[in-house]
């Protein structure tokens, strides 16, 4: 195997050499986003002397054929080298068009076509047969165009429309500037099929924060990068690593940082290319002015992963309380809460009571087995919607007003699901967390699940009763199964394996093991009565609602008819209902869109859900019903939704909320899509 720096355009421009895309190869899918990225690049190279060069990663190859006319078996790099090509097919089209006849000579002859070679091995890059076709189109070389969807014809389209005759020079020598490690394997003595596995295996790959770190030092001097590592970047990544088991959370709390200061929550891997998009830096006072601010909110969320070492009881408690719940998704709106404590806008009580109230939102919902997925948008703007003069009251206001998959299920929802819900077959986070708050809430003295195997969950009617359960319960007996994983049922005991399947009078009368002799809280009332059976377990039901209503409480606060604060799932629209409305706002995939009209709403959904599930569009009847096509001439108002195709988009506010639901449900998405009227 031989390694080594080179050009692009010496590797692409080799005369009477095909590279080959092998079969076991998949299909090219480099989407509008990554080509974005790599044009932007490539102007941003070719605009200044000041760069030099830009690495664009590895190609990888197995040279066969006679060496005459090489064969170049692509083993990895297949991605950006198509997408190369389709670049290049587009500058050539550009320089015709600027009437520069010479450049676009020389951009076929060097890079697209080997024209001495047979007319079945011309193109330079040999895709698999379904990419070669659409190649060959976008080459021109083939008339008939693509009945079905190509990514390769849709980046073509995007590479064409994103350079104008003014930028032909301009890319032309950015793309002159690129530089890959081209590694060549020897055919009789690499194996291709471990080092591409090797190549594509997980490894050690850099983290998102790696990346952001490298970035924001890698164009300093080694003074300058020696002093930002020591003062900035060093403490942040001490400050986001959990004590105990020294995991690193550095990116996922870039990824809050960033979701709170623009809206927007990055996929887990991209917070660099959000970051990097996001943050450029002119100079070293603009980039120490940035990490100022992150190592700020860095201290913050170190309380929310270090939770003890926060100095004040009652908020470590909370915190702790979070964590173990793992209410993640609310960290990039307590980092807000906690930046307004420390600048003292609120007090040690609010700042309690505001995460009370958010234990409260989130265990409600699950007790009502409301979709969390919704959780990461409600908590990505929630502080927008706080009035820091009457703190508490705004966040109540905000979060009791949502609908929806979004609510926050009231008191008769809750005490409607807590009768039947199993809350012994879930995960043993929230199953301790339930039973931990029941018995500790309101005392000093706490008794702990976690970390202690003495104490275990006890089924006071046991899973399997033994023989004495169904005598003594006669008709009640199948009724009662019915309750038994149920919190009227559940208790927390050291001796579990003593009181087993016995009858209840024997569990609690087992002398230093048994209910009366327990020191908890929850079997006091065990101790005092004579029979497990329907009217006592509906009585221990009663004592346990009546304390969770006191612990994850609902806010005793009036709200006015027709209030602004609602947000609805467009799902849950009545169609009719909007007409002659506007929004104030949409969210949807964690991005939040400001004053749209219905036509933005439409635009983007399609765009979003045309370039994920190309095929449910051009496959199913919903072709049909949003009116796509490749010909805009055949519409009243046609609509560009990806590089080649449109849909109409001459409708009322109605008839777009039903093109849009339609478009969600045959797309069957994974994300809600939360309207704001006004």
């Amino acid at each position: 195997m031989e390694a080594k720096q080179n050009l692009i355009t010496k590797f692409m421009q080799q005369q009477d050499v095909q590279f080959l895309i092998p079969v076991y190869q998949r299909n090219y899918d480099w989407k509008n986003e990554h080509c974005k990225q790599l044009l932007t690049d490539i102007k941003k190279a070719g605009l200044t002397d000041k760069i030099a060069s830009h690495f664009i990663g590895s190609i990888v190859y197995v040279q066969s054929g006679i060496s005459t006319e090489p064969l170049l078996t692509i083993i990895d790099g297949q991605q950006r080298l198509t997408t190369l090509t389709i670049l290049v097919a587009a500058l050539t089209r550009k320089a015709k068009e600027a009437e520069n006849k010479r450049l676009a000579d020389e951009l076929t002859r060097r890079y697209l076509i080997n024209e001495f070679r047979e007319e079945d091995e011309k193109l330079k890059l040999k895709p698999i047969k379904k990419d070669s076709e659409a190649l060959k189109f976008v080459l021109g070389i083939k008339d008939k165009e693509m009945d079905t969807f190509s990514r390769i014809i849709e980046n073509y389209n995007f590479f064409y429309e994103n350079i104008s005759i003014d930028e032909v020079e301009i890319v032309k020598n950015g793309f002159q500037k690129l530089v890959f490690i081209e590694i060549a394997l020897d055919h009789a003595n690499d194996d291709p099929q471990k080092i591409f596995q090797s190549l594509n295996s997980t490894g050690l790959d850099l983290s998102q924060a790696d990346l952001i770190r490298n970035y924001i030092l890698i164009g300093l001097n080694a003074k300058t990068q020696n002093k930002i590592y020591e003062n900035y970047w060093l403490e942040i990544e001490k400050n986001t690593t959990e004590d105990n088991s020294q995991i690193s959370r550095t990116s996922d709390f870039i990824r809050d940082f960033l979701t709170f200061k623009f809206s927007s929550i990055p996929n887990l891997n991209k917070v660099f290319d959000v970051f990097r998009e996001k943050y450029e830096f002119e100079n070293t006072d603009e980039l120490i002015k940035l990490l100022d601010e992150i190592k700020h909110y860095s201290k913050i969320y170190n309380y929310f992963i270090n939770p003890e070492t926060f100095p004040i009881d009652s908020v470590r408690k909370n915190l702790k309380l979070i964590k173990k719940l793992q209410i993640n998704v609310s960290y990039p709106f307590i980092l807000q809460v906690f930046n307004a404590y420390q600048q003292n806008k609120i007090n040690i009580e609010i700042l309690n009571e505001v995460l009370e109230i958010i234990q409260s939102f989130v265990w409600r919902r699950f007790i009502c087995g409301v979709a969390t997925n919704a959780l990461n948008k409600i908590f990505m703007d929630l502080y927008k919607s706080i009035d820091e003069d009457n703190f508490v009251y705004s966040l109540q206001v905000s979060l009791v007003t949502k609908k929806g998959s979004q609510r926050f299920p009231n008191n008769e929802e809750v005490l409607r699901e807590l009768k039947h819900k199993d809350l012994y077959n879930i995960q043993a986070k929230n199953r301790s967390y339930f039973l931990e708050r029941i018995e500790n809430y309101g005392h000093k003295i706490q008794t702990t699940i976690d970390n202690n195997s003495d104490v275990t969950i006890e089924h006071i009617f046991p899973q399997r009763p033994n023989p004495e359960w169904r005598e003594k319960l006669g008709e009640q007996f199948e009724e009662m199964k019915t309750y038994i994983n149920t919190a009227a049922n559940l208790t927390l005991s050291a001796f579990n394996t003593e009181l087993s399947n016995s009858y209840f009078t024997v569990k609690r009368d087992l002398p230093e093991k048994g209910y009366k002799a327990s020191p908890l809280r929850m079997d006091k009332f065990l101790a005092e009565i004579d029979e497990w059976n329907l009217e006592t377990l509906s009585l221990r039901r009663q004592w346990i609602e009546k304390r969770f209503l006191e612990i994850w409480n609902f806010p005793d606060i009036k709200i006015e008819e027709n209030s602004t604060f609602d947000e609805i799932n467009l799902l849950d629209i009545e169609p009719e209902s909007v007409r002659h409305q506007s929004m104030d706002y949409f969210i949807f995939f964690e991005t939040k869109y400001e004053k749209p009209n219905w036509q933005t709403l439409l635009k983007t959904v399609s765009t979003i859900m045309f370039e994920r599930e190309p095929h449910i569009f051009l496959s199913t009847e919903l072709k049909e019903r949003v009116k796509l096509t490749t010909d805009p001439n055949t519409l009243g108002r046609p609509m560009q939704i990806s590089q080649s195709y449109f849909l109409e988009s001459n409708l009322s506010a109605s008839f777009i909320v039903q093109r849009v639901q339609k478009i969600l449900e045959f797309c069957e998405t994974d994300d809600d899509l939360m309207v704001k009227l006004k």
